[in-house]
């Protein structure tokens, strides 16, 4: 078996090292940013995400050219271009009028030559207003439609499909976790879009295991409207919105918040549109912003939502974020309770900097039941919550600050604040601190934290990246955090900290390489310390502090990253990367890598694309897990947490009719060695292997 291991070892080397033969003319990242917020996300949740409202889809996915005139800052931003690019562009603009040309945007600061390359063959400069009117006939002549259909599922029955001799009520042969319906998902969307200024859609879905028969399982939709009146916004339906760092209001899952990125701040005070199929968080009703004066913003909004979730004595006992409506029991906790918010954004710009203040009040129709734990002790119960916050942007030249600082109804406040030097292209600095304090509850509140929610935290953090040379790009960060209270698995105030590396080395115009490495070291229960219930009435912190049995002690983790990619010729390009993982904790070493290649072939006459990827993976335990992002059909994301022993293939092939209609076809395969069973719970079956399939088509008209 040893010799079998060793044998495999060589030839995913072999496999590794073959990129370094090849030949490359790409000057692209060896890995996008959103790839590693991605994988850092899903450390923390376990659930599928549908991160299609905040991840750009790739400018080769959109049918038409973009009018860059037209974008607004979230969407600059997803172009690829930085803070500072996007001030420069904007101040650019307001100074000199709308951009004529692509030539122009080399006097624009920040704007490099590689750069307008990148985004010529993408970016529109005509300046047409007539064809921007809402008239009927642009409307019907220049509005564009994508529909998008899904079908996936896997090949193996799992538990839950199973029938049980178990009578129900109306005599039928099932218990309350049996699955009720067809082991498929199904997925549509739909979006017209007029030159950004007009969308609507809809969006419906079918999670695998949910009965077909009682229609389908989610359904959302949304009309928005833009504007350069007195209405500069509008969205009935299904949003998201954000406001200063997103400590007041933020309902979207945010690219902003993850100290292994070096992304510290994000101050795009926005409202948009949602067609994500994410089935928990976002809002439902309607937003709207107003240009009240020549440099005062308003936002109001307003949002209706059933939550899922477990009643007991008629409060909420628990809160179910999967979305996933499959047995009796599963159907019980559907739209248990409603949540309304509402709330309202001020912005008022100056030259140099903008000033942002945020109201927001959430009401539950049911008040939330206090779990008796120790770290629950500043949890919430109560019907409703109030918070208000102010916050402020600079930007001048090399300098941007950014701050927001918070305060809910039970006086409990939270603030960050951050800075960010960057004199050129080449280097920069970027400086953070937060400070949320432990009884700060707010449930729209998504920002820099290392905690699940913003409380209980204190941290500061720094960053910086260098150009060294022109063929080697170095970044690198420190985080500090504590946390004065206890929290989950933590039965006592504990601190942290996390070391990053990230090295980008062009070896020759053959290949790049990424470099990456990260420490970290955090407070954890001891392994046989499950936790203390508090009594059947709250007690103080002190008496809590009395019962405490088992001090948490620091799990150390090491994690180090190589990946090469290269552009082979004639279409071919690969991309092989490895993980590895070492973890320290009650003593005891437990390790962990993947091994990959990839590989992708783009026939451009015949217009098909193929993406195929053979990994071998060796995990301790499932503490020591490794995600790796694989690419999928369009707005799907698949993230597979790799642990046990094994190997993982996928292929997917893409075929394009004339830039209008898209056929993706997925299959993925995982081989477990020495397991017998896969899952767990209700989704476990018997065997070693797991595969799934899916189809997509994408109509582009």
């Amino acid at each position: 078996m040893e010799v079998l291991k060793l044998r495999i070892g060589l030839l995913h080397l072999l496999l590794l090292l073959l990129p370094f033969t090849a030949f490359c003319q790409n000057n692209k990242p060896v890995s996008t940013v959103e790839e590693t917020v991605i994988e850092q996300h899903k450390l923390h949740t376990d659930s599928d995400y549908d991160y299609s409202d905040v991840i750009f889809p790739g400018l080769k996915n959109i049918n038409r050219k973009i009018k860059l005139n037209r974008l607004n800052d979230r969407e600059l931003e997803l172009l690829g271009l930085n803070e500072i690019q996007i001030n420069n562009l904007k101040a650019y603009a307001e100074k000199y009028g709308e951009l004529a040309s692509l030539y122009e945007l080399n006097l624009v600061e920040g704007f490099d030559s590689l750069l307008i390359r990148s985004l010529a063959p993408y970016l529109d400069f005509e300046i047409n207003r007539e064809l921007h009117k809402i008239t009927v006939n642009n409307l019907v002549k220049n509005g564009k439609h994508s529909l998008l259909a899904r079908y996936g599922r896997s090949l193996q029955k799992a538990k839950g499909y199973a029938v049980t001799t178990t009578n129900d009520s109306s005599g039928n042969s099932q218990n309350d976790n049996t699955y009720l319906g067809e082991p498929f998902n199904l997925l549509f969307k739909y979006k017209y879009n007029f030159y950004d200024r007009l969308q609507f859609g809809f969006t419906i879905e079918k999670d695998a295991g949910e009965a077909l028969e009682r229609g389908f399982d989610f359904y959302s939709f949304f009309i928005g409207y833009k504007g350069k009146g007195f209405v500069k916004n509008l969205v009935i339906g299904r949003y998201n919105i954000t406001a200063g760092q997103g400590l007041t209001l933020n309902s979207a899952f945010s690219l902003y918040n993850d100290p292994t990125t070096g992304m510290t701040s994000s101050n795009r005070s926005r409202v948009a549109a949602s067609g994500s199929a994410n089935e928990s968080g976002g809002l439902k009703g309607v937003a709207a912003t107003f240009k009240v004066l020549p440099s005062v913003d308003l936002t109001v909004f307003y949002s209706l939502s059933k939550r899922d979730g477990t009643i007991e004595d008629d409060s909420v006992k628990t809160v179910y974020e999967t979305g996933l409506h499959r047995s009796i029991k599963e159907l019980s906790s559907h739209n248990a309770f409603n949540q309304q918010v509402i709330g309202a954004n001020a912005i008022t710009y100056f030259k140099y900097f903008k000033v942002g203040t945020t109201y927001t009040k959430t009401i539950f129709s049911k008040p939330f039941k206090a779990k008796k734990l120790p770290y629950s002790y500043f949890g919430f119960r109560d019907k409703e919550v109030s918070v208000f916050g102010t916050d402020f942007s600079f930007f001048h030249k090399a300098h941007s600050a950014f701050g927001e600082f918070s305060v809910n109804d039970n006086g409990a406040k939270a603030w960050i604040i951050s800075y960010k030097l960057q004199p050129s292209s080449l280097y920069g600095l970027s400086l953070l601190y937060r400070n949320y304090e432990k009884s700060y509850i707010n449930f729209l509140s998504n920002c820099y934290s290392q905690n699940t929610d913003c409380s209980n935290e204190e941290g500061a953090y720094i960053g910086l990246f260098s150009t060294i040379s022109p063929k080697l790009m170095l970044s690198c960060g420190a985080d500090f955090f504590t946390s004065p209270w206890l929290k989950y698995r933590v039965n006592a105030p504990s601190y942290g900290n996390i070391y990053t590396l990230r090295l980008d080395y062009k070896v020759s115009r053959r290949a790049e390489l990424e470099m990456r490495y990260s420490y970290t070291a955090k407070m954890q229960n001891l392994s046989n310390v499950t936790g203390d219930t508090i009594p059947d009435e709250m007690v103080s912190p002190a008496t809590i502090y009395g019962g405490i049995t088992g001090f948490p002690e620091f799990y150390k983790r090491h994690y180090i990253k190589l990946s090469l990619k290269s552009n082979l010729n004639n279409g071919f390009e690969l991309r092989s990367r490895i993980d590895f993982s070492s973890r320290i904790a009650a003593g005891k070493r437990t390790t962990g890598f993947v091994i990959l290649q990839d590989l992708h072939y783009e026939h451009i006459k015949h217009s098909w694309e193929l993406w195929a990827r053979y990994a071998i993976f060796d995990v301790d335990s499932y503490n020591d897990r490794l995600y790796v992002y694989e690419q999928d059909v369009l707005h799907s994301f698949t993230v597979p947490a790799y642990y046990d022993k094994g190997s993982r293939f996928y292929l997917m092939y893409k075929k394009s009719f004339n830039k209008a209609v898209d056929i993706w076809l997925r299959y993925s395969y995982t081989y477990f060695v020495n397991k017998q069973t896969v899952g767990t719970g209700y989704n476990e079956f018997a065997g070693n292997v797991k595969s799934d399939v899916r189809v997509q088509v994408n109509l582009n008209l």
